[in-house]
């Protein structure tokens, strides 16, 4: 989570750039304040987090879930989490997951 936050902060501040140039542009400090506040914003709300840990059945479900809605396994895997422990909403930037119609999507 906390790399998503570096890069989506150089990526707002440098323009579209690619992974390789993420990495090379946070190394020369791009965007330093924006993601000292991110992360400092992101560990104010980390201890009110329920971080729920997959299951072997969850990585058999994803592969499932990654072929029929063509999604990457990472977000295969979110879903499956979902499915079982009956969550039907995620808060994402994350367009893939509107391939899956049963998950409302809170932008």
């Amino acid at each position: 989570m906390a790399y998503k936050l570096i890069a989506l902060s150089i990526i707002e501040s440098q323009g579209l750039v690619s992974a390789y140039k993420v990495r090379k542009l946070f190394k020369e400090g791009a965007a330093e304040e924006t993601i000292r506040a991110r992360l400092v914003a992101l560990d104010r709300i980390a201890g009110k987090l329920n971080v729920i840990p997959p299951t072997y059945s969850d990585f058999k479900e994803s592969e499932k879930i990654a072929l029929e809605h063509k999604l990457l396994p990472s977000d295969a895997l979110i879903v499956a989490i979902m499915m079982r422990e009956e969550i039907k909403e995620i808060l994402t930037l994350d367009n893939d997951f509107e391939r899956v119609p049963w998950l409302r999507i809170i932008p």
